[in-house]
């Protein structure tokens, strides 16, 4: 479960950062295709409480 949350979160962070960056109110799914499959940035899952 924590590969399937890391994947996910990291994916999405590189999606709304790369929308981010071309100033732009559309999300840009096709142009972060690529950051579904090879994260740029990747986030590790820490278990709390």
């Amino acid at each position: 479960m924590a590969v399937s949350l890391e994947n996910s979160v990291s994916a999405l962070y590189n999606l709304l950062e790369l929308t981010h960056e071309r100033g732009t109110r559309e999300i840009q799914l096709v142009a972060a295709q690529e950051e579904y499959v090879n994260p740029s940035r990747r986030f590790v899952a820490e278990r709390v409480g």
